[in-house]
């Protein structure tokens, strides 16, 4: 049971702690949900929380006195005439409490009573802090029967969980040890009391009979973390661990080792709920640990850079940093630019959520309509009406221009040699789309001529091109641009490069501060034409204080761009920091991520600072394992997968804390229309990016970056059998799957069909050790 602590400061007076478990939690959202005296019950619940913050005592509702000495110190207040709220005192020295249950009162009772006889114990040799059951000698008794187990797990000893060596450190008695080998979970319920005077009259030794009666009552409740509880048992035998109270307990919960099981916040939380009572429970994402809190509200006197794992909360970091700099300087716009429409959209999602009246001076974008709208329609002379259509390299609208490129370079004499001329007809296209993709963002116009020079070095390209190679490429790409501009059609690299033709005479000076979230998948002419940017003080943004604050991490790299600071003038030296504890996935899904990435060197977001990815603090939450299925065609793997999400729900998970990622445009329309077809509703994620509500996402990789979910499945990871790939294009697809893997919080699904000469995506081969597999025929 993990609690998360909060504390905060109300003007020079500290407040008291509070702390909940992740199951209260939901049991407040799940009333809230209800309606009616269900919510009334969680909004004076609520308040309750707030008021023991604020005062070290809860006098909004009556405590009620009847029998509550199934643990100590519990206090259980009336919400109204059917629900009740149960709060540990862990320390009434200090008034540290714990808010452990919410619900109907029958509901309550149960849960006292199969809580009965937890206690605190922390493990001398790590100062870890659980509950464990602990029974006192006069209050045994054969607790509860089990239920749910099968007939094959409750014929199992109780002990099998046990190796011989950790029962012999209580026990050496083979007779004994022999006996209690034997008795199952059956024989605990038919025959305990007769087992128990058994045993008493075996063990002589009070500590040791105590300690047996402890695991064999821990076995047979058989909650998730019964190994965990039964070894601190045996480590209180051996005096390596004690049960802990009071301020002793409140002591030891701030242990270093501690800080993912008790997450400790310093933040204004009473005055938040007393002037947000309705907030809803996804509002907390939104809250500082002290480090983070502490980047938020750091004096940069230039450009910074936050590296960070996965869910390490770089993202939470940097809105709090918006909000601290829209304070700090009053009336003047900072701007947060993003990837995705999704992301954007989450972020002002999150910024209404989280700001007051600066909330007006904090601006959204993604980077393509930043630099359309803010950079060239507000330098440019002309605007944006001399521009007929926006297009892309890759879409359709160009591929006569980029196909009379591949003409032009694969029919020159330059060309007519090996390999280029085994290539295909699609790799020779790609090729010509790469080429001048990493031209156009790394040199400007007037600097095109330096790609046909020897000091000009051509970063992924397995094969380096000769000199007079690369002067036929640009020969054809000068050619690719004239057809555009023929036609007064741009695209992003053309936009970017007006930005920076404009930049010298005509700058748009209104941002104090820019944030960029993402910027591992920034280009380096991207990241040129924002540090170039003027602040409202006509100084750059490169070279100002608080001017810029880079946001990212290497090992999520999506797109093939890259960029070099040094080369840009961009000196964050003492100013880079990073983020390893992830608080976003459980352990089984973040150790599987990394067991894929960790094979790929990435950039540290720069990519001078090629290395291998950030090896993450793994989180202490567990959970199931990544399931990875395997079926014979896409309608069954999509059916499978909607099985599995009415399973889901018809369990209590909410339809909108659900994503698919659709590895392609084929499996995200095969999955919509099955989801239809049963009668869920779904969406594309950037049309609604609430989570907890009604409708499933359905997401590319690209949309899906920045958020999470309960429960995701990626689906569609095959590919053809034979195809090759180069190291550059699999670390790119490495990273791309690591990116969909960890939106998942609690269950991660991953699915592929083998059909039509295709087999499970070589990438999986990292990673199908770590998962429950399963074959759907």
């Amino acid at each position: 049971t993990y609690l998360i602590f909060y504390s905060f400061f109300k003007g020079n007076q500290m407040s008291y702690q509070v702390c909940f478990t992740p199951a209260y939690k939901d049991m407040l959202k799940t009333l809230r949900k209800n309606g009616g005296e269900a919510k009334n019950a969680s909004s004076k619940a609520q308040i309750a929380l707030s008021e023991a913050q604020l005062e070290g005592e809860i006098r909004v509702v009556q405590r009620t006195f009847h029998g509550e000495d199934r643990l100590p110190n519990i206090e259980k207040y009336r919400l109204t005439d059917s629900y009740r709220l149960i709060v540990q005192l862990i320390d009434g020295v200090n008034k540290v409490r714990v808010f452990l249950f919410l619900g109907i009162h029958d509901d309550a009772e149960a849960w006292l009573n199969s809580n009965r006889g937890y206690k605190y114990v922390r493990n001398g040799s790590d100062s870890m802090v659980i509950p464990v059951l602990v029974t006192e000698p006069d209050s045994r008794e054969i607790r509860n029967f089990d239920l749910e187990s099968s007939e094959e797990e409750m014929s199992k000893p109780l002990l099998c969980c046990l190796n011989d060596s950790e029962i012999q450190t209580i026990i050496n008695d083979s007779v004994i040890i022999d006996y209690l080998k034997k008795i199952s979970s059956n024989d605990w319920e038919d025959r305990g009391y007769t087992i128990t005077g058994e045993l008493e009259k075996m063990i002589p030794n009070n500590n040791q009979w105590e300690t047996i009666y402890n695991l064999l009552d821990i076995a047979h409740e058989n909650k998730f973390d019964k190994l965990q509880q039964m070894r601190l048992i045996i480590a209180m035998y051996q005096e390596k661990a004690k049960i802990v109270n009071g301020e002793e307990l409140a002591i030891a919960l701030r242990e270093p080792i501690n800080a993912e099981n008790f997450i400790e916040y310093e933040t204004e939380m009473g005055d938040f709920w007393n002037e947000h009572p309705d907030a809803d429970w996804d509002d907390w994402m939104l809250f500082l640990n002290p480090k983070q809190k502490e980047w938020a509200k750091k004096e940069l006197n230039g450009p910074a850079r936050l590296c960070g794992v996965s869910g390490s909360g770089k993202t939470c970091v940097m809105l709090h940093r918006a909000r601290f700099l829209a304070r700090k300087y009053q009336m003047k716009p900072i701007a947060i630019l993003t990837l995705t429409v999704s992301m954007k959209n989450l972020l002002d999602s999150l910024l209404n959520r989280l700001c007051g009246a600066e909330r007006s001076f904090i601006e959204t974008y993604t980077i393509e309509s930043f630099i359309k709208n803010i950079l060239v329609e507000k330098s440019d002379p002309q605007g944006l009406r001399w521009i007929s259509k926006i297009v892309r390299i890759d879409d359709s609208s160009c591929r006569v221009f980029v196909n009379n490129a591949v003409l032009s370079i694969f029919g020159s004499a330059e060309f007519q040699r090996v390999p280029w001329n085994n290539l295909s007809e699609n790799e020779k296209y790609r090729f010509v789309i790469d080429e001048f993709t990493y031209v156009r963002t790394r040199l400007t116009y007037e600097t095109y001529n330096e790609y046909c020079t020897s000091d000009f070095k051509r970063i992924g390209r397995g094969i380096a091109l000769p000199i007079e190679l690369r002067r036929v490429v640009l020969s054809a790409l000068r050619k690719f641009e004239e057809n555009l501009e023929d036609k007064h059609w741009v695209d992003h690299d053309s936009m970017t490069q007006m930005a920076l033709k404009f930049q010298d005479s005509n700058s748009y000076k209104k941002y104090k501060a820019l944030l960029i979230d993402e910027v591992q998948d920034l280009a380096q002419n991207d990241l040129r034409v924002l540090s170039l940017m003027e602040n409202t003080e006509g100084i750059p943004l490169k070279d100002a204080p608080n001017g810029m604050f880079l946001v990212g991490d290497g090992a999520q790299t999506i797109y093939k761009n890259g960029f070099s600071l040094k080369k840009l003038g961009i000196n964050i030296l003492g100013r880079s920091f990073a983020f390893k504890k992830n608080y976003r996935n459980t352990k089984e899904i973040l150790e599987t991520a990394y067991a894929l990435i960790k094979n790929f060197d990435c950039s540290n977001l720069d990519e001078d600072e090629v290395t291998k990815p950030i090896s993450p603090e793994l989180a202490r939450q567990s959970g199931a394992k990544v399931k990875l299925v395997k079926a014979y065609n896409q309608n069954k793997e999509c059916k499978y997968v909607v099985d599995q999400i009415k399973f889901l729900t018809d369990n209590g998970e909410l339809p909108g804390n659900i994503c698919i990622i659709g590895l392609t445009k084929n499996y995200r329309r095969a999955i919509s229309n099955e989801l239809d077809q049963v009668g869920f509703k779904s969406c594309e994620i950037k049309d609604n990016v609430q989570v907890g509500n009604d409708i499933i996402k359905i997401s590319t990789i690209e949309s899906a970056k920045g958020h999470e979910f309960s429960t995701v499945y990626i689906i569609g990871l095959a590919k053809p059998i034979g195809q090759e790939l180069s190291i550059e294009e699999m670390t790119l697809e490495a990273s791309r799957l690591y990116v969909a893997m960890t939106r998942a919080c609690n269950n991660l699904i991953l699915t592929y069909s083998v059909t039509n000469g295709h087999a499970a995506s070589p990438l999986l081969t990292y990673i199908e050790d770590f998962c429950q597999k399963e074959e759907i025929r």
